[in-house]
């Protein structure tokens, strides 16, 4: 009896330590609990101890590791008297549950806040992360362009100081005064020619080239005038137009001049010389060629110009033996033309049938309707054309 009784001791003890484990786990208070057992207990208050109050422990457990709110429920104190084991009720430790549990939902809100505040910070910081990223894009893009106009006002400056270096001095200009003859105007810079051809060209047209070499620096000085002074835009139409004809005649006078004595124009330069650039004007080099086809034709459209060009040729229209000027330039147009359509050197109509200069064929388009155009300066009926033989010999 004495063994049973020590082993139900033993089971008793155990299932205590195993409480105490329990709240110990809970972080939870367990009292101290007396023992006092006996060895001269009987069978009768063995059994009683293997009964009672188990029950009540094991509810208790049960109840404490169940119980959603440990506040609410009461802490039971065991105690064991000889071999019973009491459960008494300890509100101490439910009193400290309490304050904990209050303790937990003051500092709840706080930590909750807390978080809140935090995440808002984050979010703060965010913000001015992408805030700063955007300023930085910006920048850059604000930089790009700065750099842009920097490239482009520099390229203003480069420009305006290149024209600023064009711009002549006041030296420059008194050199440039100095050095170039002063520009001059209507007959004022044809005078030189006009005494050229009266002194050295009869009323017919014939030219005294011997005589012209003797008094060769005229020309040049005629030559090297109109070759600096070509008319600007404020000149008239008929300056523009006599300008163009004299130059022409004088720089057919040089060519033959140069290369005198000589039987023909053709034999200079292959028999092309109206196709030698040579001409020197404002520093730009023509042909006779472009002068006549290039200059005169298409800019005026005047056929009667064909009268006043000399190709220092018998069969040429005589060249005039005075300078061609401006204020008489319609009357000698018109005088040329019917002087030399009606001259029978040159052309001839007889009973309707002209024989006319081959200058007829060669620039017919200028004409128009040729036939029409001899009547009207001959006075007679045309009804048939041919062309003359022409004669290339020097017109001296």
């Amino acid at each position: 009896m004495t063994l049973k009784s020590n082993q139900n001791k033993f089971a008793a003890y155990l299932i205590f330590a195993c409480l105490l484990m329990c709240y110990s786990c809970k972080g939870e208070t367990v009292k101290s609990v007396s023992i006092s057992p006996s060895s001269e207990k009987t069978e009768a208050n063995t059994k009683e101890s293997e009964n009672i109050k188990i029950d009540q422990v094991n509810a208790a457990k049960d109840a404490e590791l169940t119980n959603d709110s440990p506040v609410n429920s009461s802490i039971e104190k065991l105690s064991v008297k000889g071999n019973n084991i009491i459960v008494e009720k300890d509100n101490s430790i439910k009193d400290k549950i309490k304050d904990v549990k209050e303790d937990v939902k003051e500092h709840k809100p706080k930590e909750e806040k807390d978080v809140k505040n935090n995440n808002e910070i984050r979010d703060t910081k965010s913000m001015q992360l992408e805030n700063s990223n955007s300023s930085s894009a910006s920048q850059s893009v604000l930089e790009e362009k700065i750099e842009v106009v920097k490239t482009n006002t520099n390229s203003v400056k480069s420009t305006v100081q290149s024209q600023k270096e064009n711009i002549p001095t006041d030296k420059d200009l008194q050199e440039k005064t100095a050095d170039d003859p002063p520009e001059e105007s209507g007959m004022d810079m044809h005078t030189e020619l006009d005494k050229l051809l009266k002194t050295h060209v009869s009323s017919s047209g014939k030219v005294d080239y011997k005589g012209i070499k003797g008094d060769q620096d005229r020309l040049e000085n005629y030559l090297a005038l109109v070759s600096n002074n070509k008319p600007g835009t404020s000149a008239s139409k008929d300056e523009k137009l006599v300008y163009w004809i004299n130059v022409y005649n004088a720089y057919t006078i040089k060519l033959i001049v140069d290369n005198y004595p000589i039987k023909s124009i053709t034999d200079l330069d292959g028999g092309k010389p109206w196709d030698k650039k040579w001409i020197n004007i404002k520093g730009t080099k023509y042909s006779l060629n472009q002068i006549e086809n290039e200059i005169i034709r298409p800019t005026f459209n005047e056929p009667r110009i064909h009268f006043a060009v000399n190709c220092a040729a018998k069969s040429c229209p005589p060249l005039m033996n005075k300078a061609w000027n401006a204020s008489s330039l319609e009357a000698d147009l018109e005088n040329a033309t019917k002087a030399f359509i009606t001259n029978n050197a040159y052309n001839s109509i007889q009973n309707g049938n002209a024989q006319i200069s081959k200058i007829f064929d060669w620039y017919k388009e200028d004409f128009g309707d040729v036939k029409k155009y001899i009547a009207k300066y001959s006075g007679q009926e045309v009804k048939e054309v041919s062309f003359k033989e022409y004669d290339w010999s020097l017109n001296n």
